[in-house]
């Protein structure tokens, strides 16, 4: 798999660049299973996150947890117009979801067990 999103067994790593490499490979449409399975792996990592940052989040302090589920239902969306055949859709929202992102190196990203 040619994956544009720089991972191994431990971490993973997105960024703008490789956002816009992932846009780039869905128009190609013998890479769209690949391009799901990166996306699904996404949303597994970023609500994990999610999950551990509600957890540890003090009750009235700032909410890190609102961003991030912001983030996993952008990916949710993208993941259900791919699975419904609508790729043009799913290219414009993974393009603003890219937005949210750092340029180059990304965020390392560690996998919660």
């Amino acid at each position: 798999m040619n994956s544009n999103v720089e991972n191994d067994n431990d971490t993973l790593i997105i960024s703008k660049e490789q956002m816009e490499a992932l846009c780039t490979r869905l128009r190609d449409q013998d890479e769209l299973n690949p391009c799901i399975e990166e996306i699904r792996k996404m949303i597994e990592i970023k609500a994990a996150i999610c999950e551990w940052a509600d957890e540890r989040t003090p009750c009235c302090g700032p909410s890190p947890q609102i961003w991030l589920n912001g983030e996993v239902k952008t990916l949710e969306a993208v993941l259900s117009n791919l699975e419904h055949g609508n790729t043009d859709q799913a290219i414009l929202l993974l393009n603003e979801y890219s937005k949210m992102l750092p340029a180059q190196q990304g965020l390392p990203i560690e996998r919660i067990q």
